[in-house]
């Protein structure tokens, strides 16, 4: 998250997609969003032709997005030159408050009629967490459906042999089980932990319990198209399949970081936005204030690891570039 001023900046794209254009893969880029907020369209696709980011009008419900979106993306598939490599991105968003889905699509009941966070205070959000839930559950459920129609796509087609699937969360939605609402307001599990499913050519079926991180995805595709193993010198993640026990995970939202190891989480504000945030365990429970500084202590030096990361790659010296 400490690198998003500074890549928006200079209008710097990852070394990934710099690897995808290199490669002349065919592009199809959507997003049920907006490609300007956050700003994709500077960062993650800053080097992709503007005609190549496909959004949809704003006035459509987001679970509508979805399904015409996937519609294109289906499209896209079937009529792709078969001869070149593709790469799709698709951002949904369905899911994303206040969770959209068609009324005739709704298994989870009862649901609340709509979700409008500016007229609800907590009491008011925990008095109707179950209807809440069960509406956005409603609106997940709507998301499978349509990743399953594009995973039927690729299976009619018999792309699956050869092609690196991806699912995953840009973030978690907590319902009140630690007193907040939503995403991005704390660390939390809740909002943090995301599902994470890879279809792997070569990989066989395995269920992985190891703690993961979104870094680790850029970093896996860029090795299945040529990096070196060895990351330090352009990624603070590591390969899916890599099973080396890691000290520490970065979380980020967009002023600061949390360091979560073994034994701690412990937030460090790389902008000052005023709020206080006590240092809790791995699970979100509260420590007692008697050990906090002796596990401060006990993990400076990974904490100091990760506060020198949110700028490793902000300098010259850390611009290196993979060997392929």
């Amino acid at each position: 998250g400490s690198y998003w001023p500074n890549f928006l900046n200079a209008h710097r794209g990852p070394l990934l997609m710099d690897r995808v254009l290199s490669l002349g893969y065919e592009l199809d880029i959507r997003t049920s969003a907006r490609f300007t907020y956050p700003e994709f369209d500077k960062t993650l696709f800053a080097r992709v032709p503007a005609n190549r980011l496909r959004e949809l009008p704003r006035t459509m419900p987001g679970w509508q997005k979805d399904q015409e979106n996937t519609s294109e993306l289906l499209e896209f598939i079937a009529k792709r030159d078969p001869e070149r490599p593709f790469f799709g991105f698709f951002f949904m968003e369905s899911t994303h408050a206040g969770y959209t889905f068609p009324a005739d699509d709704a298994p989870f009941t009862p649901y609340a009629s709509e979700l409008d966070y500016s007229r609800l205070n907590k009491p008011a959000l925990e008095a109707g967490r179950d209807a809440m839930f069960n509406r956005y559950r409603n609106a997940a459920h709507w998301v499978d459906t349509q990743l399953g129609r594009i995973y039927r796509e690729l299976e009619h087609r018999q792309l699956l042999d050869n092609t690196i699937l991806i699912v995953t969360g840009d973030h978690g939605e907590e319902f009140m089980e630690r007193g907040s609402w939503g995403h991005n307001s704390t660390f939390a599990e809740h909002q943090t932990r995301v599902p994470l499913i890879v279809a792997m050519p070569g990989q066989p079926g395995a269920r992985f319990e190891r703690i993961t991180s979104h870094m680790d995805i850029a970093t896996t595709l860029l090795q299945a198209l040529g990096a070196k193993g060895e990351t330090s010198a352009y990624s603070q993640g590591q390969n899916l399949f890599d099973s080396s026990r890691r000290p520490f995970i970065t979380l980020s939202d967009w002023h600061s970081i949390a360091v979560l190891t073994d034994d701690l989480k412990y937030r460090i504000p790389y902008l000052n936005r005023g709020r206080s945030w006590e240092p809790t365990a791995p699970d979100d429970h509260s420590l007692p204030a008697s050990v906090v500084p002796g596990l401060i202590a006990a993990n400076r030096g990974l904490i100091l690891q990760a506060m020198a990361n949110c700028t490793r790659f902000s300098t010259r010296a850390g611009a290196a570039t993979p060997g392929a």
